[in-house]
């Protein structure tokens, strides 16, 4: 990867880990039906971005 190219994996990364630090302040247990399953879904979906990001940065 290029210099440029990991510098804005990692700008991605932080915006996401920002990301999952305000959707984590919800408590899941306030929420029900169709409102907290998205926010489960949301939660896992940023998990799995980072997840995919960090691996290619590496």
């Amino acid at each position: 990867m290029k210099e440029k190219d990991i510098r804005l994996c990692m700008e991605l990364c932080e915006r996401l880990r920002m990301e999952m630090e305000r959707t984590s302040e919800i408590p899941v247990q306030c929420l029900s039906g169709k409102i907290r399953t998205a926010l489960l879904e949301v939660r896992e979906f940023q998990r799995q971005e980072l997840d995919e990001i960090r691996k290619r940065i590496m």
